[in-house]
């Protein structure tokens, strides 16, 4: 008889326990700041922060990345410059308060093929996307993660700052430097010969403007010039608004030139290690953005084929290019029609 009161009672405890964890739970979810931020599965329910949680709770949190405090990130395991995996379908890769990557998409049950690049929170934004229907899960392999089909890979990974050497048609060297606050690569490889020379990506903008980088003219060059063979027929991204004048101090720093990115042109390269030029082309009105192979290369290449469309998007605030303050400057406006462009 006294066992089965103490179980009873157990049982009711149980019950209660359980009736304040739901409470708690949706006192959680009301007091979100917004209920479009997507969440991530409960795995501690019953908190509406967790800067408390032991280091064991790490890469179980719930709530909004975008409104995660340092403490949470560094509880959850994120890094800056480095992938860090937040469930099955999505990865984060931070920089710094105003620059981020986000890969896949938190809405749905698969990983997809995508990368958002986030630049001053979600004030502006590209999101790159390997157009597929496939469910396939990646891996992360070191400081990548790579998706893989039979046909095609798709890796993403950060990249550190550069600096190289560039001579030019006078005999003059160049120290260049790229990717000042760092950078990241969407690489396609092809494992054979496709169907087509043209790498097709759907691409979608918050908040930016693209300039083209066409080669300089010979009056350019003279008055002093200069642009390195991968800024050739690449993209500036600009701040649609924040690019000359600011209203603060603070504003100033924090948008600084309004540059965002800098989408290099691709180097492709086959398995020997012969390379070429790849030619890209941002096409706004239909949401996308292509990557062309010399045809010859793709007939005689021997496979694989890394950086088939190897988009290396630079988080820089400074112009790609010598004797210019900003890129804009020598650059071609790309507007919303088609095929055309302003200067």
């Amino acid at each position: 008889m006294k066992k089965d009161k103490e179980t009873h009672v157990i049982k009711r405890i149980s019950i209660i326990t359980l009736v304040m964890v739901a409470t708690l739970m949706l006192a959680h979810i009301a007091e979100s700041p917004s209920m479009n931020v997507p969440y991530y599965p409960i795995a501690i329910p019953g908190l509406t922060r967790f800067t408390d949680i032991p280091e064991t709770a790490r890469g179980k949190l719930d709530f909004p990345i975008g409104l995660l405090t340092p403490r949470e990130e560094e509880l959850l395991g994120i890094a800056e410059g480095e992938i860090t995996r937040i469930n099955d379908n999505f990865y984060k890769i931070k920089y710094d308060k105003y620059s981020e990557v986000e890969l896949g998409n938190l809405e749905t049950d698969d990983f997809e093929p995508t990368a958002k690049l986030k630049r001053w929170g979600d004030e502006t934004y590209i999101k790159v996307s390997y157009p597929t229907t496939k469910k396939i899960k990646p891996k992360q392999e070191g400081k990548k993660l790579k998706w893989k089909d039979d046909k095609v890979e798709v890796h993403f990974y950060p990249l550190e700052p550069i600096e190289f050497e560039e001579t030019d048609g006078k005999g003059i060297k160049h120290k260049i430097k790229q990717l000042e606050e760092g950078g990241f690569e969407f690489e396609i490889i092809l494992k054979e010969k496709p169907a087509t020379n043209k790498m097709v990506l759907d691409i979608e903008t918050k908040g930016l403007k693209f300039y083209y980088q066409p080669e300089l003219t010979q009056q350019e060059k003279d008055n002093g010039a200069f642009r390195p063979e991968n800024v050739v027929g690449s993209y500036a991204v600009y701040h649609e608004t924040q690019t000359k004048f600011f209203k603060t101090e603070e504003e100033g720093n924090k948008y600084k030139t309004g540059k965002a990115f800098h989408i290099y042109r691709p180097r492709i390269e086959d398995a020997e290690g012969h390379w070429v030029w790849g030619e890209l082309h941002y096409d706004e009105q239909a949401g996308t953005l292509t990557s062309t192979i010399p045809q010859d290369f793709i007939d005689n290449a021997v496979y694989p084929i890394r950086h088939a469309a190897g988009l290396t998007f630079g988080s820089t605030t400074l112009a790609d290019s010598e004797g210019i303050t900003q890129d804009a400057m020598l650059g071609i406006r790309v507007t919303g029609v088609a095929g055309t462009a302003t200067k």
